[in-house]
């Protein structure tokens, strides 16, 4: 939170908003607020919207879980992680606090800024189009989502028209890369954007394609039987029901060198589809706006229009083993 007040959000105060399943601290309240000149809001979950669907067998679950930590997908074992992935993927854009709101920016724990933002990230998107943007691409491991294609394949069969014709399926299914990822996940590369940094257009998040995608995929479980993340699931959303161009690299915010090596980072700038359809952007990733805009611009988007979101969903069930050397205010 202090790094993107540093580099970013003082020229703007955009306001945060963080969001748990639990009551926030005052502690918490106080010293998030002190970071900042922005106005914070402090959301809770609502229940409805965490706890787990009553289609779903808890049995099963159990089983399925304990067959996915045995193969060593991380986390699958903890159900409030199943939960979390499936409240970001179909239900934080419903939450009655982001009603108003048009854009996000995602912001978890640990995560670090390291370059100057000048210009307004969000206007950025209004003015040139954009629905999504991100910093870096990563592959998934194919055993936590054996059965997400199949389910998509299902889905666009039934509704063709919700395949843009400017799509990045390529990308999406691409086999050269990672082969082996491919077969394992029926067909999909498994090539996804990173979500702990992302920045949207919730009215895509809002609207009758992907409201009908996520309900597919919910009904289908897969969230519990397997471990879908939101990050694949936004990925293939964005990458088969909108344009190519509507994505943006945010070279701004680089991920550390350090970082992509570890997690094998690769999927967007070797993949030729990719190239080829990024080339046919108006704006590279390396450029900004044609004219600056400052806190007192007149081009200044109202805050009922625009937002910054920060998340901060704290599962202890996660986090216990970080929190008992670092109180959960630590994150900040």
């Amino acid at each position: 939170m202090r790094d993107l007040e540093r580099t970013w959000n003082h020229k703007f105060n955009y306001p945060w908003t963080f969001f748990n399943d639990k009551p926030f601290t005052e502690e918490f309240k106080r010293r998030t607020q002190e970071v900042t000149k922005a106005k914070c809001n402090y959301e809770l979950v609502p229940k409805e919207h965490w706890d787990v669907p009553d289609w779903i067998n808890m049995d099963l679950f159990e089983e399925s879980a304990q067959l996915l930590k045995e193969n060593g997908i991380q986390y699958s074992d903890k159900l409030s992680y199943h939960q979390m992935c499936r409240w970001n993927s179909g239900m934080f854009y419903k939450h009655p606090a982001l009603q108003n709101m048009r854009y996000y920016w995602r912001v978890e724990p640990n995560v670090q800024f390291f370059c100057n933002i000048d210009y307004d990230v969000f206007r950025y998107m209004q003015d040139h189009n954009k629905t999504y943007g991100f910093t870096i691409n990563l592959f998934d491991a194919p055993e936590s989502l054996p059965s997400l294609w199949p389910e998509t394949k299902r889905f666009l069969a039934a509704h063709p028209e919700y395949l843009h014709e400017n799509n990045m399926m390529e990308w999406l299914v691409d086999d050269t890369l990672r082969p082996e990822h491919t077969k394992k996940a029926n067909g999909y590369s498994t090539c996804h954007f990173w979500s702990n940094f992302e920045i949207g257009d919730l009215d895509f998040f809002r609207s009758e394609q992907y409201e009908a995608y996520f309900n597919h995929l919910d009904r289908a479980g897969g969230f519990f039987y397997e471990r879908w993340g939101d990050a694949p699931v936004h990925s293939i959303a964005l990458g088969s029901a909108t344009s190519a161009t509507d994505t943006f690299p945010t070279s701004t915010a680089p991920t550390p060198p350090s970082a992509r090596a570890a997690r094998q980072a690769s999927s967007t700038p070797e993949s030729p589809s990719w190239r080829r359809r990024i080339a046919d952007q108006t704006i590279s990733n390396t450029s900004e706006p044609t004219e600056p805009h400052d806190s007192a611009s007149k081009h200044t988007i109202p805050h009922s229009f625009t937002h910054f979101l920060g998340y901060f969903l704290l599962r202890e069930e996660i986090q216990k083993k970080k929190e008992k050397k670092n109180p959960r205010h630590d994150y900040i």
